[in-house]
């Protein structure tokens, strides 16, 4: 993974190179790769990992008690998927995500995030506005 790729993302907003660089080095353990069309990860699936879009585009979708597939949007990385419901009481992924094009993700375990957030406390501050802005677009 190219270095800089997650100075793009906003988790690592107002963070220098060398967290960035740092950071890499003690989580970049675990990438996972997929190819177009291939599912990520599955609604109501239990959130285990941080996952991190470094590469690609993924769709999301949910299916509706009717059965139909409603498109929900298109992210782009980099980006984290469904940072609010890691460690929430229901910890369980609110969507389908499907790759539409090959897309590379960095997963971290969600204890080895948490002890990130602890000693890193612009990546916790970052985590924290990120759910709350997305709490906020549920909301208004």
């Amino acid at each position: 993974m190219d270095d800089t790729t997650i100075s793009h993302c906003p988790l690592f907003r107002n963070m220098s190179q060398e967290e960035h660089d740092e950071f890499l080095e003690r989580n970049i353990k675990d990438v996972v790769e997929f190819k177009k069309g291939e599912t990520v990860v599955r609604q109501g699936d239990v959130i285990n990992y941080m996952y991190l879009l470094t590469q690609g585009v993924v769709r999301t979708q949910m299916i509706t008690q009717e059965g139909n597939t409603l498109e929900i949007k298109l992210l782009e990385a980099v980006i984290p998927l469904a940072p609010a419901f890691i460690y929430a009481s229901n910890n369980h992924f609110p969507v389908d995500v499907i790759a539409m094009q090959p897309c590379k993700f960095l997963r971290i375990s969600k204890s080895d995030w948490l002890n990130e957030m602890v000693s890193n406390e612009k990546l916790l501050m970052n985590f924290l506005k990120r759910c709350d802005i997305m709490v906020e677009k549920e909301l208004y």
